[in-house]
């Protein structure tokens, strides 16, 4: 993926193929788009839909627990059904809250605060157009690009963008 898109960076960066930078810079950025994608998969298994999911799993899981069903004997009933009675009650709670709990659109903003600030140190240390925001802005959205993530237009919306770009690194 980063190898067909590695010239394109390379011009967006305002270097050439020949430039000494030219691989540090690739590289580098290889290392933070990579990353980012990497805290994508883990930000999107932990949203408030999967962990539902996951505890209404666990409600089914429970029942055979709570009722006499086919499959448990008398004494595993007796033993496990008030604590999954009562498991099963903080789990209906959690779910109503994960229910109510609206989506965290501010999920990829805080990723594009983490990557963006990143590729802007490229930016400085690497390219020789360092000083020109406007191209700063096309190669950070090149790179986001490069890996189909959503990001305010350049163009449209430089001001947003330039917010993402210039948050604190943590």
């Amino acid at each position: 993926m980063f190898r067909r898109a590695s010239a394109d960076l390379l011009k967006l960066g305002g270097l050439s193929a020949e430039d000494k930078r030219a691989a540090p810079f690739l590289a580098h950025v290889e290392t933070v788009l990579s990353h980012h994608l990497a805290a994508q998969k883990v930000i999107a298994s932990t949203t408030p839909a999967n962990v539902a999911v996951v505890v209404e799993r666990l409600r089914i899981a429970l029942a055979p627990f709570m009722r006499a069903e086919r499959g448990i004997d008398n004494d595993t009933f007796d033993l496990l059904n008030e604590k999954c009675v009562a498991l099963d009650d903080l789990a209906a709670r959690r779910l109503a809250e994960l229910r109510a709990h609206r989506k965290i659109a501010s999920q990829n903003a805080e990723l594009l605060d983490m990557t963006c600030p990143q590729l802007r140190t490229i930016w400085e240390v690497l390219s020789p157009a360092r000083d020109d925001r406007a191209a700063r802005r096309r190669f950070v959205s090149g790179a986001l690009d490069v890996i189909d993530v959503r990001h305010p237009d350049p163009e449209k919306h430089p001001a947003k963008l330039d917010a993402h770009i210039e948050a604190d690194l943590m």
